[in-house]
């Protein structure tokens, strides 16, 4: 796909301009939706970028992502929401907040002596619930969701916790 200079886009606006004389508002605004639905279309979609080391073929983390085969398929992120960033702060300022207590930690040592902590989440009553115990044991059968958090999050972390259904 060719590149087109914003000099040359330019100079076609404003000649096309001169030539019309004036535009009706209701153009513009079609004209705008169009570009936007070009640029979500053409940008925004993407299929997204997995980085894992190949020396891993065959391990664990290799066969959970042959299993996921939603993450090979292009992600449509939200219309309004296209960006990452605006991504963030709309489910901060939108967004329900899932206290911690509600997750149950798991610390697992690895070989070269450095740990992984898995939080399970198993519904909104917190691990002192009575209840809790029965719950886990009936949602051991059903499918995982993964939540993976950035650098320096975690279970903690508002993201992840706005994710949680109550």
């Amino acid at each position: 796909m060719e590149m087109v200079s914003w000099s040359a886009l330019s100079a076609f606006v404003q000649t096309w301009m001169q030539k019309t004389k004036t535009v009706p508002w209701y153009l513009w605004g079609i004209g705008t939706l169009i570009g936007y639905a070009l640029y979500y279309r053409i940008v925004v979609v993407k299929k997204p970028k997995i980085f894992r080391y190949k020396e891993l073929k065959g391990s664990i983390i290799n066969r959970i992502f042959e299993r996921m085969t939603t993450i090979r398929e292009p992600y449509f992120p939200t219309f309004f929401l296209a960006n990452t960033h605006l991504q963030v702060i709309y489910s901060h300022l939108f967004g329900n907040y899932l206290p911690a207590s509600h997750f149950q930690r798991e610390i697992l040592p690895l070989s070269d002596g450095g740990t992984v902590s898995l939080d399970w989440y198993y519904g909104p009553a917190s691990a002192s619930d009575p209840d809790f115990k029965k719950r886990k044991e009936e949602q051991s059968s059903k499918p995982i969701l993964m939540l993976c958090h950035g650098m320096t999050g975690g279970s903690h972390d508002a993201l992840i916790g706005r994710m949680c259904p109550e």
